[in-house]
């Protein structure tokens, strides 16, 4: 969520790490609920995992054109039929 661009404060709500978001006297007097924050941050890591699972399945989809030579794995075959996509060979 950090790399995604989310604050860690928000991050911490979104947990529920009371001991980040509670540790402070201000925050015995700070009763709103950051919802608005935790759905934008829930929003956003939604699309990240989103986009991974994107890419994993295209990898997938590359596995099944290429199957492993002999004495190959099939993360080798993977990495070598997406290496040669990019190149273009």
């Amino acid at each position: 969520m950090g790399e995604a661009g989310i604050d860690r404060f928000h991050i911490a709500h979104v947990l529920n790490h009371r001991s980040v978001t509670h540790s402070t006297v201000t925050a015995i007097y700070d009763r709103y609920r950051y919802d608005k924050e935790k759905r934008a941050a829930l929003e956003t890591w939604g699309k990240e995992l989103d986009g991974i699972l994107k890419k994993t399945a295209r990898l997938h989809l590359l596995s099944k054109d290429s199957s492993p030579s002999r004495g190959e794995t099939l993360p080798t075959a993977v990495a070598v039929s997406a290496a040669r996509s990019v190149v273009g060979a």
